[in-house]
């Protein structure tokens, strides 16, 4: 071969072998850098999830359960900080965050975008606020989202970010925050959403339409919001929806009446509190999967559908519309719905009478709302047998007859917070207001006769309503055994009687206790304080006597305390200074005397004082709310002043100077008081001379042996002069019937109209006929009083024995008493009656000395006593004849009642 090729095939075979070599190194270098690029990149996607978490929680503010104690700078192992899960291939990336309920405080920060294998974030229930991140819309992974909190701490504000690149997101819950403006349509491209719940926000505006682009859309709550305009007609097309919540929005729309057939899938329906009007499908019967339906606080009309095929029914809600009952078709149905827990259908245009087959409900029945509508006739007393029931309102309609006894079966009547349990969580209310519903409510219907003592077997009753009725007797002792009231309210009856020790015995669980606007008597019971946590007590408009007890300082949470048009009467205890939290005070029209305490300047929550028609005197107090003339009234208070020469009360100024200067003019009165003394005497001693001759008794003409009794005891005897105990009444006076205090004897008490001319003259005169006469056919005093009342004015009274058969007058002129009249008097009464009015003339005219005409006899001046034994009364005209002359001329200037008087004397 040519030495010249075979050097040219040694060299080519040369090149080849260590190109190869030089290849096969490349690849192996290039390789060893792309591992080396790829470990790298681990590592950095790893320490960014690190740092990520650790500006988190940079952004925390405080962390009081020490939840983040272990998310340290110095440790690597971020995979095991609490709350921090991640997955399990390499790299470690992180996939759940989940810090629900810690306590947490701070802003939430946007790092967690860069946590992009994120799946899960819940940090719901914590007091985290500001916006929501933008930047969180770019987790392309997240599949659950929950920012929110079950209580109402309302944390995050701002606008809903943009998710729409979340393509895998199925739950997101931004419930019970602050979120506001608008619900972005670009929701609706998120079609991967099956939950939604946007509840309890300020969200305003329409429901857009693009939100039901989601086909597979389940669970739809955008409750309690500020969403207006129709409810889109297409969501009545997402048959795959379950649970609907549109409450407490300002939505407006009919529902479609073919929704059974649209939504089957339906399980709840709660679209109460707006604005939905027309008429309650039909088609709802159709739905057999319905555990809640709620419209009630709507604009809906007719009558209620049959919805007996609902046998999984558990809550209808369909009070404060307008729906009517028809032929009450809908209850009877109502009884196939063996699981129903909760009927309301208050506040409708219910009419008629309540039919017994709501008696046949559901054992299983727990809350029972038809109040508030126009039911007439009795309660069915088969109300009994719904022995279920935690609450029952039956209030607001006219409802006649007695309240049936058979109530006391329902034994489980018990507080409100068991019914809340019956609900689901993610809803606060699926049947309107359940905070205004009472346990047993029968107020405002027409019931009477007592409240039965059975009632009182309801141990486990918080809230009785049984005001406005025309209830009467006493408050049955046996509530008493109710200890855990909350609210009793038992006004506008007839109720008499005291309030009676146990019903304020053994219990402080009292928040309401309204017993005004009844005929209770007797006083305020010191026990009043026991009840600690009582914070409305309005007992006014009754017949109460005595003072405020002391104890009545120790109610520290009073707000209300209304007292009005009692007879109250004393000073106000200086014990309730601890009252700090009242709101409304008032006293008015009582008897209450001293002077306007000064810690009512420091009660700073006081914003209405009502002291007006007492007996208070003295300064009026100046700062606090005594600087507001439209918050206090002080009007009948004669002796009340002003400590200074600017008054917005319109009381004189007070005698300051005069008092200041006593202590300097003492040595003065030292010299002053001697003569002036004298001088009083030798009047005195003038007048009794004078007098003597006259024998005119002018002072007061009880014995010593006689009962002392003063003006207040008159005033309570006859329950402050009120119209019901005046039994007649005259030109100079009027009688009433009355008792005195820790008496059990009726006494008749004769008040002289001193204002009037000659009845001054006509109590002494008969002062002097009752001190010189005694006969068994003569009214007989018992006592006297000649005082002032509490305004100084003179004041005088005669206290006689009651004359339980009234007067002559009464029997010779019966009145018509329902249509009869009444039982007059037999032959053998005349004679006896006029035989003793004989018998009382003989002693007045042949046994006395002097002897005493009578000057006004006549029928109602003859009073009959408990055996029908007539006595003669009222001496205010009487004469006593001069002993040395009997002539006519002793009785010039005798007069007597036009009419009885006798043609000579005329």
């Amino acid at each position: 071969m040519d030495p010249a090729i075979m050097n040219f095939s040694s060299a080519s075979s040369f090149s080849l072998h260590h190109a190869i070599i030089l290849l096969v190194h490349l690849i192996i270098l290039l390789s060893c850098h792309a591992v080396q690029q790829s470990a790298a990149r681990s590592v950095n996607n790893s320490e960014m999830d690190r740092q990520a978490l650790l500006s988190f929680k940079a952004s925390i503010s405080s962390d009081p359960l020490g939840v983040l104690h272990s998310w340290r700078t110095d440790s690597l192992d971020f995979c095991n900080w609490r709350g921090v899960r991640c997955g399990r291939t390499i790299p470690l990336r992180v996939t759940s965050l989940d810090l629900s309920s810690r306590q947490l405080n701070g802003n939430l920060s946007s790092s967690l975008a860069n946590l992009t294998s994120l799946t899960q974030i819940d940090l719901s229930n914590n007091q985290l606020s500001g916006g929501i991140p933008k930047e969180l819309g770019t987790l392309q992974h997240l599949r659950y989202l929950v920012l929110a909190v079950d209580l109402e701490s309302n944390l995050f504000s701002g606008t809903i970010p943009n998710f729409h690149k979340m393509t895998a997101l199925q739950f997101l819950n931004l419930a019970r925050n602050n979120l506001s403006g608008s619900i972005p349509p670009s929701l609706g491209n998120v079609s991967s959403l099956t939950v939604i719940l946007l509840n309890a926000n300020s969200l305003e505006g329409s429901i857009p339409d693009a939100l039901f682009q989601i086909w597979n859309l389940a669970v739809l709550g955008l409750d309690e919001n500020y969403l207006s305009g129709n409810v889109p007609a297409v969501l009545y097309n997402i048959s795959s929806l379950t649970n609907i919540y549109l409450d407490r929005n300002n939505l407006t729309g009919r529902i479609p009446s073919g929704i059974g057939y649209s939504l089957p899938n339906l399980e709840v329906f709660s679209m109460s509190d707006n604005n939905i009007d027309g008429f309650i499908p039909n088609s709802l019967a159709n739905v057999s999967n319905f555990h809640l339906i709620s419209l009630g606080y709507n604009k809906l009309v007719g009558q209620v559908p049959s919805l007996g095929s609902l046998s999984s029914l558990n809550g209808l809600g369909l009070g404060y519309n307008f729906l009517e009952s028809g032929d009450w078709t809908f209850v009877k149905s109502l009884t196939n719905c063996t699981k129903l827990q909760i009927v309301v259908m208050g506040g409708n245009a219910l009419s008629g009478t309540l039919p017994k087959s709501v008696c046949n409900l559901s054992t299983t029945l727990e809350v029972l709302h038809i109040g508030k509508n126009q039911l007439t006739g009795p309660i069915p007393v088969e109300i009994g047998n719904l022995v279920g029931l935690v609450s029952l309102q039956l209030g607001q309609n006219q409802f006649v007859g007695t309240i049936p006894v058979e109530i006391s079966n329902l034994l489980n009547l018990q507080r409100l917070d068991m019914v809340r349990n019956l609900l689901s969580s993610q809803i606060p209310s699926v049947i309107g207001n359940l905070s205004q519903m009472n346990i047993l409510s029968l107020s405002g219907n027409k019931l009477s006769g007592q409240i039965p003592y059975a009632i009182g077997n309801l141990s486990l009753l918080t809230r009785l309503n049984l005001d406005n009725n025309n209830l009467s007797g006493s408050i049955p002792t046996s509530l008493g055994n109710c200890r855990q009231f909350v609210e009793l309210n038992l006004s506008s009856n007839s109720l008499d009687g005291s309030i009676p020790i146990l019903l304020h015995n053994g219990t402080s669980l009292y928040v309401s206790l309204d017993l005004s606007n009844n005929l209770l008597t007797g006083s305020i019971p010191p026990q009043i304080g026991a009840l600690i946590t009582l914070v409305v007590l309005d007992i006014s408009f009754n017949k109460f006597s005595g003072e405020i007890p002391s104890s009545l300082g120790q109610c520290v949470s009073l707000t209300c305390l209304d007292l009005k048009h009692n007879m109250l009467n004393g000073s106000m205890p200086e014990l309730l200074s601890e009252l700090k939290s009242i709101v409304l005070l008032d006293l008015s029209q009582n008897m209450f005397v001293g002077q306007i305490p000064e810690f009512f300047v420091n009660f700073s929550l006081l914003n209405q004082l009502d002291m007006s028609n007492n007996y208070f005197e003295g300064p009026i107090p100046t700062g606090g709310i005594f600087q507001n003339s439209r918050a206090v009234t002080l009007d009948g208070n004669t002796r009340l002043c002003s400590s200074s020469s600017y008054s917005i009360f319109g009381f004189p100024i007070c005698p300051t100077t005069a008092f200041a200067k006593r202590k300097n003019n003492a040595r003065l009165l030292i010299i002053v008081i001697p003569p002036v003394t004298i001088a009083i005497l030798s009047f005195f001693f003038f007048m009794l001379t004078l007098l003597k001759g006259k024998q005119a008794h002018t002072s007061s003409c009880y014995k010593e042996t006689m009962k002392k009794v003063s003006y207040v005891d008159i005033l309570k005897a006859t329950n402050w002069f009120s119209p019901v105990n005046k039994i007649s009444s005259s030109h100079t006076g009027s009688i009433y019937i009355g008792r005195f205090q820790f008496e059990t004897d009726l006494i008749a008490i004769k008040l002289f109209h001193l204002d009037e001319p000659g009845a001054y003259n006509s109590f002494l005169t008969e002062c002097e006929v009752l001190r010189n006469t005694r006969h068994h056919n003569l009214v007989k005093a018992i006592t006297v009083c000649s005082t002032v009342d509490l305004e100084n004015n003179e004041f005088k009274a005669i206290v006689l024995e009651f004359m339980a058969n009234g007067s002559l007058d009464m029997w010779v002129h019966p009145k018509l008493h329902q249509n009869s009249p009444k039982r007059g008097l037999s032959l053998g009464q005349m004679i006896r009656i006029a035989a003793d009015v004989a018998s009382a003339l003989d002693y007045m005219h042949n046994q006395l000395t002097p002897p005493l005409i009578h000057c006004d006899l006549m029928p109602s001046n003859v009073l009959l006593d408990y055996d029908m034994t007539a006595r003669v009364g009222d001496f205010g005209s009487a004469k006593f004849l001069n002993a040395s002359s009997c002539s006519s001329e002793c009785l010039v200037g005798v007069r007597g009642t036009i009419g009885y008087i006798a043609p000579g004397e005329s």
